[in-house]
């Protein structure tokens, strides 16, 4: 199963972030990871392949332009693509160091206030999927982009969205999905592209992405594709789409346009 929880936090202080949230997030989540299994924290830090979990940003937040306000409520969303990791989040003792301690990023105490697991649409728990809708809007919420060879694609080629969704859901999924689906793109097309490239600072430079709305239509008659191409997008909700998705990067709401569930 794959699960997305939203963590509500207070500022402890007022303060401006130099850089992107996601970033210094992760690196949060990875320390309180390993108070309760060292040996997890290092393999998820070591592992080259896509990383079976994400961190946003603080919502709304923009690096080296936003501003937080001491005693304001912010939120950032985390999510799990095995149970292993969600277990041990989970646990009484990283949620006993989050409550306790809260996190500090860029010398900004943040306090936990609220742990949500489901009833949002920035939370929840993705079990199987069986749909057939064939409209879908994606929300990209933070800058997108594709690595392609020693290239950076900054355009959601479809080609590319869907190796990214494909390859991520093959290492974590319970069911693998042949990478044959990938010669039938041709029956999917975009009705809406509206989008906008941003940047976001690392320490040392800076990531350029597109966000903004697609709205996918399926034109396949095959209800098996239908199906699995289904699993992809909603899957995306969870894994991030693109690269650099493990910071924060690549943060999606998927929106089912027809909410025909079996």
């Amino acid at each position: 199963m794959f699960y997305s929880l939203l963590i509500k936090i207070k500022a402890q202080k007022s303060g401006k972030f130099k850089f992107f949230t996601g970033k210094k997030l992760h690196g949060a989540f990875l320390n309180i990871i390993r108070e309760a299994d060292r040996e997890l924290a290092q393999e998820l830090h070591d592992k080259d392949i896509p990383k079976e979990f994400t961190v946003s940003n603080i919502f709304g937040t923009n690096s080296r332009k936003f501003k937080l306000e001491e005693g304001q409520n912010y939120f950032f969303r985390v999510t799990f693509l095995n149970d292993r990791i969600y277990k041990i989040f989970s646990s009484e003792i990283c949620k006993n160091i989050l409550l306790s301690r809260g996190i500090l990023i860029e010398n900004i105490p943040l306090s936990i206030e609220e742990i949500i697991y489901k009833d949002n649409k920035y939370s929840g728990i993705m079990d199987k999927i069986e749909l057939e809708s064939k409209r879908y809007r994606l929300i990209f919420k933070t800058p997108t982009l594709f690595k392609s060879g020693d290239f950076f694609i900054r355009y959601p080629e479809i080609n590319l969205l869907f190796k990214s969704l494909l390859t991520k859901y093959n290492l974590y999924g319970e069911k693998k999905i042949d990478e044959s689906i990938l010669q039938f793109l041709y029956e999917i097309n975009y009705e809406k592209i509206d989008l906008k490239l941003k940047r976001e600072y690392l320490n040392k430079f800076f990531i350029e992405g597109f966000v903004g709305e697609l709205i996918i239509r399926i034109d396949s008659k095959n209800k098996d594709l239908v199906e699995k191409i289904n699993t992809l997008l909603n899957f995306g909700f969870y894994c991030g789409i693109g690269t650099k998705s493990s910071i924060g990067f690549g943060q999606v709401l998927v929106e089912n346009l027809e909410g025909a569930e079996k």
